[in-house]
């Protein structure tokens, strides 16, 4: 088979989300992409097969061609290396990772991971290996790498995320039925899902990296902190932008989600549901969370991500009946 037959025949295992537009000789092609919310990416797909490595029974690895061609990409496209992992009496595979790195690359190189990772693509349809130098490489069901491709145009591969996100999308693969039977209707609903899960992992990490990766509310870091909505996601036409969100550390949020805490809109002085005061006396570790509590919320570093009054405002009307201790 041919790298361009290769190419063709990837695309078709991916679905009518992946479109050819320049074949070229496979290393690179043009391929347009329909991320699981709509937006239309171009890539520049290199592709090749996974075969094993001699050196290690538990590593395999795919290749850039013998010609040395090298990793390119047209302006704007996102440059793809992938291999197709085919083994009789088993579900196919992709396994994928950003090529950017490698851009402008002559010299041979492999790809290399983990079998292991293998296992549990198989198993939860998706799964990374991080490499010694840090590069993760993605293994997943074909109908999922539009779902891969969201998670690199939103940046959300960086390690600050940890495997949060890498296991919710596994999740929603299971729960779709993707396992079970690959085929339109299971990859829509994974996609569907994948597309709230970017949406959410993207916007939390926007209002981490806003507050420094520290609670708004006591000043905690530790990776002990995620971003939550002001309006929720509920709401309609909640945005999600920086000043929707607060950096939370995760007692902090469940506080705020239970509407125990109120962030006045005007001074951003925090105030707790005196019902919380009331259970000192039956759990006196609250008085500990309630001292490091800091009198007023703190702001991100730039003003313009500062939350919005009228973002308080609205979720105060929106969750009405549950300030009404106010």
């Amino acid at each position: 088979m041919t790298r361009v037959q290769l190419l063709v025949k990837i695309c078709r295992l991916i679905g009518s989300a992946a479109v050819p537009t320049a074949l070229g000789d496979g290393w690179p092609g043009d391929v347009t992409v329909a991320l699981p919310d709509g937006e239309i990416r171009q890539i520049a797909l290199h592709v090749s097969t996974v075969s094993p490595h001699n050196r290690r029974e538990w590593e395999f690895r795919f290749q850039n061609p013998a010609n040395r061609s090298p990793v390119a990409a047209r302006a704007g496209a996102i440059p793809i290396l992938l291999g197709l992992w085919e083994e009789d009496g088993h579900p196919t595979l992709l396994v994928a990772t950003d090529g950017t790195s490698r851009i402008g690359r002559e010299a041979r190189f492999s790809v290399l991971f983990d079998t292991r990772v293998a296992g549990q693509a198989r198993t939860t349809g998706w799964a990374v290996y991080q490499s010694g130098s840090g590069e993760k490489i993605y293994a997943f069901r074909p109908s999922m790498f539009p779902i891969f491709i969201a998670v690199l145009a939103n940046g959300l591969e960086a390690p600050d995320l940890g495997s949060s996100i890498d296991d919710a999308i596994s999740s929603a693969a299971i729960a779709s039925g993707l396992i079970d039977d690959e085929n339109d209707a299971s990859a829509t609903r994974v996609r569907r899902a994948a597309a709230v899960l970017v949406r959410h992992y993207a916007f939390s990490r926007n209002v981490l990296n806003a507050y420094g990766h520290r609670c708004a509310m006591c000043g905690i870091g530790a990776g002990l902190v995620v971003g939550a909505h002001i309006n929720p996601v509920a709401a309609e036409g909640a945005p999600d932008a920086v000043w929707n969100g607060l950096a939370l550390c995760h007692n902090h949020h469940a506080a705020f989600d239970a509407h125990h805490i109120w962030v006045d809109p005007e001074t951003r002085n925090i105030v707790f549901n005196e019902e919380i005061a009331r259970g000192l006396e039956e759990d006196p570790a609250l008085g500990a969370f309630l001292d490091k509590t800091f009198p007023v919320l703190a702001e991100p570093a730039l003003p313009q991500q500062s939350p919005r009054r009228a973002m308080l405002e609205a979720r105060y009307e929106f969750f009405a009946d549950r300030y009404d201790w106010l």
